[in-house]
């Protein structure tokens, strides 16, 4: 009896094991897919990080591909940082919109601003800092971590609107931190691991970790959840068009207003504290560029945190704020600047981001130049 159950055991985990394996290499060979784990790692924190040297292939709607590559720090650039004293480093960070997964490197955002400063200003060196999926807790927490490692000449944040009212709207407060107070009563920001985190990686977590980044089988089970994640997150983005009053007094959109305004307060102190300036560039989103959505109580949201953080930048010397773009036609904003298709969407296409880069890039070389003096 045993012997029987144990041999009908071992033929059901020998033939669960073989529809694995083939349903793995029936997703390389019919639909392959992009292993983002491999270039994205997860500290014992928690944190991501980019993992250096990795690479992976992406595939665009339009089935052209092409090979992302990180450098030896694990940044989405094709240079390693300059060691001459004759160049200055910038860092840029920007999340998702600035690493542009979906774009090759000298189409995205940065490798256009690269171009476009650099060739003129050969002694600034741009650095791609910013990682896929982080948000304006991370931001905060990798400046603090690198700008003493890499003693930048100066520090630039693209703060994606576009990302920062999915996250407003599905009130995903991890996206920024956790409030606390002191012992005098004032509020601060907590960086502090939860409870239940684990500090360090188990066994299993980096069995689970090595999976994510060799399995197309998984990659395609994660992208398929995600995109019924996204869904429900439309939903709740639709609710709160239509109940205007629910968005500007919802207890919650007012708090999360406020841990980023506290957010972007501890970014200046740790500007002023490194004694170097930090520029803040504003990427709006799709909401704010349609002029059908004056009234959109996302866009009216977004434009209240656009006027705090001009108040934060007109009393500190070392945080300088820009938001200056033009309405345009819905057609335009819709099928020319973002992309609509593909794993990645609601983010900008080429078009797009040369747009904002040409918009950007004059701005940039202003504040570097003007700074030269004073911080470099």
């Amino acid at each position: 009896m045993f012997k029987r159950f144990r041999s009908n055991w071992l033929l059901v985990c020998a033939a669960l094991l073989g529809v694995i394996f083939a349903s793995e290499w029936a997703v390389r060979l019919l639909a392959p897919q992009t292993i983002i784990p491999a270039l994205i790692s997860h500290t014992a924190g928690g944190e991501k990080r980019g993992v250096p040297f990795g690479r992976t292939i992406i595939t665009q709607p339009s089935s052209k591909r092409f090979e992302i590559r990180l450098n030896s720090h694990g940044f989405r650039m094709q240079q390693e940082l300059s060691q001459s004293s004759e160049r200055s480093r910038i860092l840029v960070y920007g999340g998702s919109a600035l690493f542009a997964l979906h774009l090759p490197i000298e189409e995205s955002v940065f490798g256009q601003l690269r171009a476009m400063i650099e060739k003129e200003n050969h002694e600034f060196q741009l650095v791609n800092t910013a990682v896929e999926g982080h948000g304006l807790r991370q931001t905060r927490l990798l400046m603090k971590q690198q700008i003493p490692k890499f003693r930048p000449a100066a520090v630039i944040y693209i703060i994606d609107a576009n990302h920062f009212s999915h996250t407003l709207v599905a009130g995903n407060h991890s996206e920024m931190s956790r409030l606390r107070y002191d012992q005098s009563g004032r509020p601060r920001l907590s960086t502090l691991r939860q409870s239940n985190e684990s500090k360090y990686p188990n066994t299993i977590q980096i069995a689970a970790n090595w999976l994510y980044r060799k399995s197309h089988l998984i990659t395609l089970i994660t992208k398929l959840f995600d995109q019924a994640l996204i869904l429900v997150k439309q939903n709740l983005t639709d609710e709160i068009v239509e109940l205007p009053l629910l968005a500007k007094e919802n207890p919650e959109v007012q708090e999360f207003l406020y841990l980023s305004e506290l957010s972007f307060q501890n970014m200046a102190k740790i500007a002023k504290t490194a004694d170097i300036p930090l520029l803040v560039l504003w990427l709006p989103a799709r909401v704010e560029l349609l002029t059908v959505n004056n009234l959109s109580p996302v866009a009216q949201i977004l434009g209240s945190h656009r006027n705090m953080l001009r108040a934060i930048a007109k009393n500190r010397e070392y945080f300088a704020f820009w938001d200056k773009f033009n309405q345009m036609d819905e057609n335009i904003s819709t099928e020319l600047f973002f992309q609509s298709k593909g794993f990645k969407r609601d983010v900008l296409s080429v078009t797009g981001s040369n747009w904002f880069a040409k918009k950007s890039a004059p701005i940039i070389k202003n504040f570097l130049l003007a700074t030269r003096g004073k911080h470099m």
